[in-house]
C-alpha cells in the first residue's frame, strides 16, 4: 500500500530526499545522471535558479527498475 502512495503521480522527492535515500551520492551526480543517463529531469517550481526542483517518483522508481533490469540482463548473458 505504501510503495502505491509513493508512486502517486504528484508526489515528488527533492534533491536531498535522493541524497538521503542513497539514489544519489550529491547533486552533482544527479545534475550528470540527467545529462547521461537518462535520471528524469527535474520539474522546476520556478523561473529563478533559487527556485526548487522536484523529481517525479514515479519516474525515478522507473528509472531504478530499468536500471536493475539492464542489470539483470547482463548479468545472466555472462
Amino acid at each position: 500500500m505504501q510503495e502505491q502512495q509513493e508512486d502517486d503521480e504528484f508526489s515528488y522527492y527533492r534533491a536531498d530526499d535522493l541524497i538521503n535515500r542513497r539514489i544519489v551520492k550529491s547533486r552533482v551526480e544527479v545534475c550528470r545522471l540527467v545529462r547521461t543517463s537518462g535520471f528524469p529531469p527535474p520539474v522546476k517550481m520556478g523561473d529563478s535558479m533559487q527556485s526548487g526542483a522536484l523529481y517525479p517518483r514515479r519516474e525515478v522508481h522507473a528509472w531504478l527498475r530499468a536500471r536493475a533490469a539492464r542489470r539483470r540482463k547482463t548479468e545472466t548473458a555472462e
